[in-house]
């Protein structure tokens, strides 16, 4: 999962360090994945950040093709059932366009974890 730079600061507020939870590849923030590849936050089958868990997790299923248009992510077996909503489309559209803005802040500075 993709991380905005308000996401990390929330998540720092619970007491977590960001390297603990965060991994940068080139200028993109990642939510760290544990063994099983579920999520470091994930555990005993819920969120120990539910409530202020990251704008992309609040998303999901929704995603953005190659276009920047907001769809519903193919691999989620109950995207199917997920209702269109303009709403979820508008937020996961400017969710795209405020990460693209942080990544190239980042590559243009190098400040990179």
């Amino acid at each position: 999962m993709p991380l905005l730079n308000a996401d990390v600061d929330k998540i720092i507020m619970y007491g977590y360090y960001d390297t603990y939870f965060v991994k940068e590849i080139n200028g993109v923030k990642i939510m760290r994945v544990n063994e099983d590849g579920s999520c470091v936050f994930f555990k005993q089958g819920q969120c120990e950040v539910y409530n202020d868990r990251p704008e992309r997790c609040r998303l999901y299923p929704w995603s953005v093709d190659d276009h920047g248009k907001a769809c519903l992510d193919d691999g989620c077996p109950y995207s199917g059932q997920i209702p269109d909503s303009a709403e979820m489309r508008r937020r996961m559209e400017r969710f795209a366009m405020q990460l693209d803005k942080e990544i190239m802040g980042r590559r243009k500075t190098g400040n990179f974890y």
